[in-house]
């Protein structure tokens, strides 16, 4: 995490043990600005994301564009 060798973090902590690793798991990936997921639900639907997103062109429009009156 340190070196920004890791580019997304998920951890997904249960017990006293793991949630003390949890703690300074997140608080490095703030510290260090890595996105980090933290449930099994938000894991998947950001695979599901990145599949959809793979081979497709990203385009980015401002709400206004969206809402157009």
């Amino acid at each position: 995490i340190k070196n920004k060798k890791v580019s997304l973090i998920i951890n997904t902590p249960s017990g006293k043990v793991s949630r003390a690793d949890g703690y300074h798991i997140r608080r490095s990936a703030v510290i260090y600005n890595i996105p980090i997921l933290t449930t099994l639900a938000a894991a998947r639907a950001t695979v599901e994301g990145i599949k959809s997103q793979k081979n497709r062109e990203i385009s980015v429009h401002s709400l206004q564009e969206y809402y157009k009156k």
